[in-house]
């Protein structure tokens, strides 16, 4: 590979790379190419394009490709040492695949978000195991041009779009980050360790493993999680002995970071970044921030699933703004009968018509909450559930969008509307 014109930066990223596949090798099997090409005048162009090796025990299938007159869908199989050959000539200004025809690409590398070691939970990449991520991104000169209407001829499947057509067949969604537009996204999945499954029950964590390259004792795993209410920090690292653990942690959290790494190599396996009360969360994490028992939900104080009402006042504005923002954020329940202090004074009216009479004329989208009453040392209070929503954000009428940080009601910021309606537009149907 010559050097000639190629940043030192970039040189090093491909060094890295072909490093990494060579520490892999004996984790790797074929590797998937998914690439889609548009044709502008007589030149091919690299719309997308993700290559990713799959396990050692992956069977590598037949190529397919579909061929859209001036758009092309494809996935061809690769060996590792074609994608090293490919690293070497990737500044040349062609790629050359078999069964492709030739497609004229220059480009650069480019640092996008949770790179270049990219945990198992990215949905935006769709990723089964944690992964090193690069991708090379086209100069503007070399960007192809999709056709405006549906993606469809007699004898290949239909895609109603652009979005859809990348999203299904390279898996990666470009409506969350565009970032990935005209680029070639090099996945090298780490098949060692990864997290299936992440609980989060007020201060106790439950994790699911799933180990396959490594040894269960070779892991140890490190804490950091704060409540930015009483600004309390903890750290905490603790022994692997199992796939199944449960942690106790010292505080009820608003931020958490879990993190696995190996103790021979030192590198990360996978991790978590749980930000209890943003809006969208990261897939294969369950936030239960309250319990059955009201008594020690009431002991343990309001937060971010739990609001106390000593009375359901003529003025009800709080109790909207609540509930709006339980719907935007994790759901939760208003306690009415319990004052700010957890005293429980009771509730001794009937306040289920007044709730559902305050939703059906202040919330849109319609929300469907839930009322109870429940005998606490004598005295009744009243239970109003909200689950977190599916059709974010909802709003307040003539008031606006509210969510909830911490134990307290706000509305939301630019970015957060942003992320409501990111996370909207980039539901799809799957093929």
């Amino acid at each position: 590979m010559s050097d000639i014109d190629i940043p030192s930066k970039d040189l090093e990223i491909i060094k890295g790379m072909k490093s990494i596949l060579n520490l892999r090798r004996s984790q790797y099997g074929p590797v998937l190419m998914s690439t889609v090409l548009t044709k502008v005048e007589d030149s091919w162009r690299n719309a997308l394009t993700r290559i990713e090796p799959q396990y050692r025990n992956s069977e590598k299938k037949s190529a397919i490709v579909y061929n859209y007159n001036d758009l092309i869908a494809a996935k061809i199989w690769l060996d590792i040492e074609e994608v090293i050959l490919m690293l070497d000539n990737i500044f040349s200004g062609q790629i050359t695949i078999k069964g492709l025809p030739v497609i004229d690409f220059q480009g650069r590398f480019q640092i996008g978000p949770n790179e270049s070691f990219s945990s198992s939970s990215n949905d935006v990449l769709q990723l089964d195991w944690p992964a090193n991520v690069y991708h090379l991104i086209a100069h503007d000169e070399f960007k192809g041009k999709f056709p405006q209407f549906p993606i469809v001829t007699l004898k290949s499947p239909l895609f109603p779009g652009q979005q859809e057509l990348l999203k299904n067949w390279c898996n990666i969604d470009v409506s969350r980050y565009t970032g990935y537009w005209n680029s070639i996204v090099f996945v090298l999945p780490s098949f060692q360790m990864k997290i299936e499954d992440a609980i989060l029950r007020s201060d106790q964590l439950s994790l699911q493993l799933k180990v396959r390259d490594t040894d269960v004792l070779d892991i140890i795993g490190k804490t950091y999680y704060e409540n930015f209410g009483t600004r309390e920090v903890k750290q905490h690292e603790f022994e692997v002995e199992a796939t199944s653990l449960n942690l106790n942690l010292d505080f009820e959290p608003d931020w958490l970071n879990i993190f696995f790494l190996s103790k021979n190599s030192g590198e990360t396996l996978d991790f978590r970044r749980m930000h209890i009360s943003m809006p969208s969360r990261e897939s294969g994490v369950t936030i239960q921030k309250f319990s059955d028992d009201i008594e020690e939900v009431i002991a343990r104080g309001e937060n971010v699933q739990v609001e106390f009402k000593a009375k359901l006042s003529d003025n009800n504005r709080e109790v909207v703004e609540t509930l709006v923002s339980f719907s935007n954020t994790e759901g939760g329940i208003i306690l009415f009968g319990v004052d700010d202090n957890g005293e429980i004074i009771g509730e001794y009216k009937d306040i289920e018509g007044r709730i559902m009479d305050m939703v059906s004329n202040s919330i849109e989208p319609a929300i469907i909450p839930t009322a109870k009453q429940q005998y606490i040392k004598d005295k009744p209070i009243f239970i109003v559930h909200v689950e977190e929503g599916d059709n974010k954000p909802y709003n307040y009428r003539n008031r606006g969008v509210f969510i909830r940080k911490g134990s307290t009601d706000r509305i939301a910021s630019r970015y957060e509307l942003d992320a409501f309606y990111q996370e909207k537009n980039s539901s799809v149907v799957k093929f």
